[in-house]
């Protein structure tokens, strides 16, 4: 128990009601999974083609939505007035962000890879492609920060409960932010492996601000840049997996 906290009710069907639209995208996205063309690959005995970022945050924006609502139904109370009063519903309301957050990934990633593969026929409509591209880039951008960053800090910084308790919950949002960025590097470099082509080079910064691919792939080809392998630690570890998932020979990891 935490005292004097007291949540009415309302907010955390509020919160169900947003975690069943984003479910319900998500069921719409994955069932549409299979006529996906453009930039994917084709993997036995998967009978489709598929694009693992998409894959990848699709399936964990579910696990993560469903854990929020198991952590919202146990921080309500069992009495006449069903308020909730347990920290675990902080501990919700970052995951159903970060589900959030995934399932914008995954809706926005595969249409600008795909954008990014046309050409048409005159140099004034490629412009008025990459501007379109640019704009619809920053809009999704803005919104995968609001979820992903803008929404848990002020969650944690509103947090009603025992400092203890939101420092858990800050530390676990942690973990699960590096987390799901170890995941989403692993799936983009095994797509981009897949197909033959060299993973992106990302430091720091580029792997917390994922829609900073969205910007990349907004460029033409010739301004994209030498693609190369980077060598540390967190690379190497990516690049190992990769070799076991693909089963491919002839990668030289000692240099790294």
């Amino acid at each position: 128990m935490n005292g004097q906290v007291r949540i009415a009710i309302n907010s955390m069907r509020a919160r169900l009601t947003v975690l069943g639209f984003n479910l319900a995208v998500i069921t719409f996205l994955i069932t549409d999974l299979p006529g996906r063309g453009g930039d994917t690959v084709n993997v036995a005995p998967i009978e489709h083609a598929i694009h693992f970022p998409e894959f990848t945050s699709l399936y964990m924006s579910l696990s993560l939505s469903f854990l929020a609502m198991v952590l919202y139904v146990i921080s309500n109370v069992l009495d006449e007035q069903g308020t909730c009063d347990h920290w675990t519903l902080l501990l919700g309301d970052i995951l159903m962000y970060l589900g959030l957050g995934n399932t914008i990934a995954a809706f926005f990633q595969p249409l600008f890879a795909d954008i990014s593969l046309m050409h048409l026929e005159t140099s004034g409509q490629n412009t008025a492609l990459r501007t379109l591209h640019l704009v619809l880039a920053a809009f999704a951008a803005t919104a995968w920060i609001v979820a992903v960053y803008l929404g848990p800090v002020v969650s944690v910084l509103r947090s009603p409960f025992r400092r203890v308790h939101t420092l858990m919950v800050l530390a676990v949002y942690l973990v699960l932010v590096g987390l799901l960025t170890f995941l989403w590097d692993l799936a983009t470099d095994l797509q981009r492996d897949l197909k033959g082509k060299e993973p992106y080079e990302r430091h720091l910064p580029g792997r917390l601000f994922m829609p900073l691919e969205w910007f990349r792939s907004a460029q033409p080809a010739n301004e994209i840049g030498k693609v190369t392998l980077i060598p540390d630690r967190w690379k190497a570890s990516r690049h190992i997996v990769l070799w076991q998932l693909t089963g491919r020979e002839g990668r030289d990891f000692s240099h790294v």
